[in-house]
């Protein structure tokens, strides 16, 4: 141990002695902090003794400090050295609810100059801060300098006296001294009344130096010391000097000798007397009285001395000698003598106190005490430390020994800290515990670590900034028999190489209270917030504004973690903004004010950024942090604005559009102005800047209640131009600070406004943001409402005053010129701008609001939920912004082209925020440049992203020449990539014959009409192919418009006779001979076989009567339904482009259920076709095998459709009339009238070709492959079965749901349906003897056309 300091005097009970201590540093026994100005909130000492010297904490404001000039008072006095910028004696460094660090004084000239001089690496140096005495030491190799460090004799334009003494030389070759300068011990010597301590100089090898009083030096130091020297054996030396009493010190050797120095009044003068202590040395003694040191690496000898406080009424006191791992506790008598009463080795019962009880078998710990100091109840504390693994920091930790005969474990307080072993000479940890009470500190060369000693653990460290060329060099204190003045506080003086000598004060009542709080479940988490939040406001108001505090306020990753960062980042920005932090200096000048807050706000950030902890707040503190810092900068401006509103106002009308607003908010916060003095415009600036949203609202009612456009428009210009400038004024400042580079780079706010405005959902690293100011709703209301209203305002101007208005550089209206100077044309050219400004901020404000109501809707924070339509309230909020913010971005970035003459920045905000629209606009327009030019820039630029709306924006324009013309160069492939865009769509989807031809399949049928083009143009001949074809089988839909040129059908023939010719194209002679190609070409043809059918009924249908004749008959027979769907299927057939009738629309083609109907329906003379209605359900497939030529029919109806063939062919012949009546006639005839029947040749096409038609047709419909295999009978039997089976309604009901069908009275047709199946049944399955011979010949028909089938393909085989 360096040194114990105690009482003055012999004592026969602790002393309480009030020493005189700096008011400039306390510590609040609460978490409460200094208020502006340096004064405490509360002190932790119940009495502080008063100073001459005034406190003040660390501002940049107050950075600058005197200089003293004087005369050296012989060669050793000097005047205190300058002290580093921006320090002044009594400026506290830190200041939190648990200790306050002051600077007590600066350092000597003299000093500073051999400090500097010193390389801490080689050079050894020590020192010590003698609080009895008020004196400080400081050791060097060549030197040993005293002088006063109180801080009265400190004080500004003040002298000090440095006395400068030869340090002792030593020529000790003992190993602790061989390699570095050995220094002397030191110690002062106390004396009474105002009288100069005296010097006490003890070298290494034993020579003992003693000066009665430290003003001898100016004498000549070598004529006023008195010297005696300790007789020391080999290899030993003295390793420790400790002050017991005030004229009674203990020496240590290496060899575990010890001596009793004596200061005797022997003529009035001080004489030292030195006597070995007269009891057996013990095991230390012992061994090294016999063995060199080196001999037992175990036992290192004595390394330090700890005094205890004197025994009351008991004549003694007790004395601990301690080495790396031995502890002797000595008895000293008051008459003289001593005596060993306990000696033991400690290190084992500290290893075992810390080794954990699964590795006590197997693990060793080598336990190495570093110091020891004395406690208040007589026991003895020690650091130690240990290390887990070889070079790895060393832990450490503070045991409490209790002794009798022996040495038992009282306490044991494991420290967090850790560190390598520090290489520097004299850098041992000393550990220090102020009065022997329960604070101790284990004071490293650069941290000092406070921790109790009791209850739970309380932990909390001052470190020193540059611990390279700054440490810890000695300390000051009252020893354990001092009893403290205030419990409560436990001071430490140090002197560290950099910055002179320190108070450091540590609350004892605020670390129980915190240890007690911790040990309380439900307050550990708020009281490890607290101390968080007090870290960082520490960081922030004590380290980052003032580079010349030599203390760091560095916070760990640990740390952090512990609390909640990101709350008390939010609170401290807050309470910067509103000037309540206790912290914040008062400032008169509103302009300082202001800068002060902003500067505050920089350390925030920057005290984060130091400590690498940005990254740990979410996006919306970051964005909250970014946004205080942007509403600092907004008022800073509007300050400036209003200080030159103020200074241009006339003395009859002083107020303006803001300090109005400002007096409005300001007076329904309080009830009155008067609340806040005599300006409450001052007063807002200072503490309710967080306000500004309300000046906003209160701008948008003055802006709405702006006079009329039927008044004097220059009345209302200037009202909105003074508007817009707050407006302008705010955001612009806001901006700023976002564009320099602040936001990404400090912030870690790195998404753009556009990005913002198009995400979803926030990434790994985007949490919630936060709904700033400048995305309040009030906020964007303002910013819209001026935008709009200055483009009215712009608009109206130029129609009153004319277009000369715009000419700035030739003002005709310089005459007209206001109060301020400013002209109609000066006037209107600063609108512009403003418009410019406000679109730009609007747009913005948008976006950030869109971004906030993403991310808290996706946080699940949408507050009260109202469910409509499955949409929360805060889902139709951001819908409607969103929608707003759509609308708005055409709307106000036009404008700035066409009527601000901007067009650049016009340009500029289309591309920000993403809106290519809007960018097409601007480029085909020709009087903001070359649209070639424009277009062709923002193609290389934005490539897809731009190119989309740029074609979207021909096709709507009809500028097919041009959109083709782009696709002439390289970029061809993107032309075609957005022409077939939607054709992966269409792929594989299921469609119905009749289609809506809603918006987006017209829009589909133009690009369509234009790709295959384009492809052809690229000798594409396949998609071009591909295009035409499925153009073909949606053309019927889409040309419904009374212009039509061309009829559906012949468009259809002519899309698929191309598709057919492009297809070809593709091929060469080997490929389309292959069977593959063969079956696509035959795809083709059936479509185009559908074609002809519809050719072949319309001019049927067109030149005979077999429409009206066909509609009568269906008529007569009560199915008046079939008569008017058939109805009206013929005139969609038999229609013209001339035809000015209601549904006329030109020639249109027919699905296939609607062919099948006019086939089978249709009576003489045409007469029905079922044959042929087969044979385009054959060519109309499933959808699920159709090909892109082909129509799609869901297969369910495909086979509703093949069975009313049936039905409809049985129904068509007059069984009872002409089959039946068989007289007369021959065998032959008979057989000629059945195969006569239409149902005759409906079952023997079904049976062709191995029934090929029929397994395609009826696949679905159960029971084929039964009856093919038994043919004749079955076959015969299952085709009665098809025509009599139930129709599925649903199925049918469905074809009428779309299209042009739509209309038909789908009940009406399913009742006509069921009353065909009804006539079949009738005619097959009913008992009368006509019937069932009806039925008989059904079913032979059914058999002959089986048999017939059946002889022809064995025909054909042969």
């Amino acid at each position: 141990m360096f040194n114990s300091p105690v009482a003055a005097h012999t004592p026969s009970k602790r002393v309480n002695r009030d020493r005189p201590r700096p008011s400039s540093s306390s510590v609040a026994s609460s978490t409460r902090s200094p208020r502006p100005g340096g004064t405490p909130s509360r002190s932790i000492r119940a009495s502080p003794a008063p100073s001459t010297t005034p406190r003040r904490t660390i501002r940049p404001a107050k950075s600058n400090l005197a200089t003293h000039d004087g005369n050296d008072a012989g060669e050793e006095r000097s005047m205190l050295g300058a002290p580093p910028a921006s320090l002044t004696v009594g400026s506290i460094l830190k200041h939190d609810g648990f200790s306050a660090v002051t600077l007590l004084s600066t350092l000597p000239r003299q000093v500073n100059e051999a400090l500097q001089k010193a390389d801490p690496y080689i050079d050894a140096v020590k020192g010590q801060l003698d609080v009895s005495t008020g004196h400080a030491l400081l050791v060097t190799a060549s030197k040993t300098f005293v002088w006063t460090f109180s801080p009265q004799s400190s004080a500004p334009s003040q002298f000090t006296t440095c006395y400068t003494f030869a340090s002792s030389p030593s020529s000790s070759s003992s190993p602790s001294s061989s390699n570095l300068s050995a220094l002397p011990h030191a110690a002062l010597v106390p004396r009474t009344g105002n009288r100069d301590p005296g010097l006490v100089l003890v070298s290494l090898d034993g020579h003992i130096r003693f000066w009665d009083s430290v003003a001898a030096s100016l004498a000549g130091q070598d004529r006023s010391s008195q010297r005696v020297d300790i007789v020391l054996g080999a290899s030993e030396s003295v390793v420790a000097l400790c002050r017991c009493e005030a004229t009674t010190y203990v020496i240590a050797t290496s060899a575990s000798r010890l001596f009793r120095l004596s200061l005797v009044s022997a003529g009035g003068r001080l004489q030292p007397q030195l006597s070995p202590f007269n009891q057996t040395r013990g095991l230390f003694g012992r061994f090294f009285a016999s063995a060199p040191t080196s001999a037992m690496p175990g036992f290192d000898g004595l390394i330090g001395l700890a005094v205890c406080p004197p025994v009351a009424d008991q004549g003694y006191r007790d004395v601990y000698a301690f080495g790396h791992r031995m502890v002797q506790k000595w008895r000293l008598v008051d008459g003289g003598g001593e005596r060993l009463m306990a000696e033991q080795d400690v290190a084992t019962i500290i290893a075992e106190e810390i080794m954990p009880p699964s590795d006590a078998q197997t693990t060793h710990i080598d336990v190495n005490v570093l110091d020891g100091a004395s406690r208040s109840d007589g026991s003895l504390s020690l650091l130690y430390s240990h290390a887990s693994q070889p070079n790895k920091p060393l832990k450490y930790g503070i045991v409490t020994l209790q002794s009798t005969a022996a040495f038992a474990l009282a306490g044991n307080t494991p420290l967090d800290y850790r560190s390598l072993r520090d290489p520097r000479p004299y850098s041992s940890p000393h550990l220090i515990i102020p009065n022997g009470a329960d604070m101790a500190f284990a004071a490293f060369p650069d941290v000092l670590v406070t921790t109790l000693l009791s209850g739970e653990q309380f932990e909390d460290h001052i470190a020193l900034k540059d611990s390279a060329r700054n440490r810890f060099l000695g300390f000051g204190f009252e020893g354990a028999d001092v009893e403290a003045a205030d419990p409560s506080l436990a001071p430490l003086s140090c002197l560290s190489a950099q910055s002179g000598a320190l108070l450091v004060e540590v609350s004892v009542a605020a670390a129980k209270n915190f240890q007690e709080r911790l040990s309380h479940p439900a307050e550990r988490q708020a009281a490890l917030n607290d101390r968080l939040q007090s870290r960082l406001e520490q960081a922030v108001f004590f380290d980052v504004l003032d580079v010349a505090n030599p203390l760091s306020f560095g916070i760990s990753q640990a740390q952090a973690g512990q609390g909640d960062l990101a709350a008390a980042s939010e609170h401290i920005s807050t309470s910067i903004v509103t000037s309540s932090s206790v912290y914040l200096e008062t400032f008169v000048d509103v302009r300082a004010h202001l800068a002060d807050r902003g500067a505050r706000l920089a350390g925030l950030i920057d005290a984060l950024r130091s400590n690498d902890l940005v990254s740990r707040l979410p996006m919306r503190t970051r964005c909250k942090l970014l946004a205080d810092a942007q509403l600092l900068a907004a008022v800073t401006d509007l300050w400036k604005l209003h200080n030159q509103q103020m200074a241009a106002a006339s003395s009859s009308s002083p107020s303006s559009a803001l300090s109005s607003a400002i007096e409005d908010v300001m007076s329904a916060s309080l009830g009155s102005v008067g609340g806040f003095g005599s300006d409450a415009v001052r007063a807002f600036f200072k503490s309710h800047a967080q306000s500004i949203v309300a000046v906003f609202e209160r701008l948008q009612q003055r802006l709405s209640a702006a006079p009329a456009q039927s008044s004097r428009i220059e009345v209302r210009a200037r009202e909105i131009a003074a508007i817009d400038r707050v407006a302008v004024t705010a955001f612009q400042a806001a901006q700023r600070l976002r564009q320099s580079g602040v936001a990404a780079n400090k912030y870690g706010v790195t998404v753009t406004q556009q990005q913002a405005a198009e995400q979803t959902q926030a990434s790994a690293m985007m949490t919630t943001t936060g709904e700033t100011w400048t995305c309040k709703a009030s906020s964007l209301a303002l910013l819209e409402a001026l935008y709009f209203a200055t483009e009215a305002l712009i608009r109206d101007r130029k129609r009153e005053l004319g277009s000369r208005v715009d000419r700035v550089d030739q003002d005709e209206y310089a005459s007209d010129a206001d109060e301020q100077g400013a002209t109609p044309s000066s006037l209107q050219l600063e609108l512009k701008t403003q418009l410019c400004e406000l679109a730009r901020y609007a747009l913005l404000a948008y976006a950030e609001r869109i971004s906030f109501l993403r991310h808290r809707d996706a946080a699940g924070i949408a507050g009260e939920q109202h469910a409509h339509h499955g949409q929360t309230h805060l889902d139709k909020e951001r819908s409607a912004v969103e929608a707003r913010y759509r609308s708005a971005l055409p709307r106000m970035i036009g404008p700035l082209a066409s009527l601000a003459g901007r067009p650049d920045r016009a340009f500029q905000l289309a591309e920000q925020h993403g809106d290519y629209a809007t960018l097409v606009a601007l480029c085909l327009d020709e009087s903001t440049g070359d649209p070639a030019q424009q277009v062709e820039h923002y193609l290389r630029k934005y490539g897809r992203a731009f190119a989309w709306d740029l074609y979207g924006s021909l096709v709507q324009r009809g500028e097919v020449r041009e959109l083709l013309r782009l696709g002439e160069g390289k970029w061809g492939e993107m032309l075609r990539e957005y022409l077939h865009a939607g054709d992966d769509e269409q792929e594989g989807i299921e469609q119905e014959e009749e289609r809506d031809a809603d918006e987006d399949e017209d829009e589909t049928a133009q690009l369509a009409s234009i790709s295959w083009l384009h492809d052809i143009s690229l000798n594409v001949y396949r998609s071009a192919s591909t295009t035409l074809l499925r153009s073909a089988v949606r053309a019927p839909h889409h040309k419904h418009d009374a212009d039509a040129t061309s009829s559906a059908l012949a468009e259809r023939h002519l899309l698929l006779s191309l598709g057919k010719l492009a297809y070809v194209a593709d091929l060469d002679e080997a490929a389309i001979a292959t069977e593959k190609e063969q079956r696509a070409i035959e795809r083709i043809d059936d479509a185009l076989d559908l074609v002809a059918v519809h050719y072949r009924l319309r001019e049927q249908l067109g030149t005979e009567e077999a429409l009206p004749s066909s509609v009568d008959r269906l008529c007569v027979r009560g199915q008046e339904a079939y008569a008017a769907h058939l109805a009206k299927l013929g005139r969609r057939l038999v229609q013209t482009e001339d035809d000015q009738s209601e549904e006329a629309c030109g020639p249109d083609t027919l699905g296939a259920e609607d062919l099948v109907d006019v086939l089978t329906l249709v009576s003489p003379p045409a007469g029905p076709d079922p044959l042929t209605a087969l044979q385009v359900l054959v060519r109309t497939p499933a959808a699920s095998a159709a090909t892109v030529a082909q129509q799609r029919l869901p297969s369910a109806r495909r086979l509703e459709s093949a069975r009313a063939v049936l039905r409809r062919a049985l129904l068509f012949d007059d069984w009872a009339g002409r089959v039946v009546q068989t007289r007369g006639r021959t065998e032959e005839q008979q057989r000629d009238v059945v195969a006569s029947t239409q149902w005759y040749a409906v079952a023997a096409t079904l049976a062709q070709d191995e029934a090929e038609m029929a397994r395609d047709l009826f696949d679905d419909a159960g029971g084929l492959e039964g009856a093919l295999a038994a043919g004749g009978e079955a076959w015969a039997s299952w085709l009665e079965e098809q025509a009599c089976a139930e129709p599925r309604r649903d199925v049918l009901a469905a074809r009428f749901q779309r299209g042009r069908q739509a209309g038909v009275d789908v009940s009406l047709y399913l009742n006509d349906v069921d009353k065909d199946v009804e006539e079949v049944q009738g005619l097959l399955l009913s008992g009368g003897d006509d019937a069932q011979e009806t039925a008989l010949w059904v079913r032979e028909a059914a058999k002959r056309a089986w048999s017939a089938a059946v002889a022809g393909e064995a025909s054909m085989q042969e």
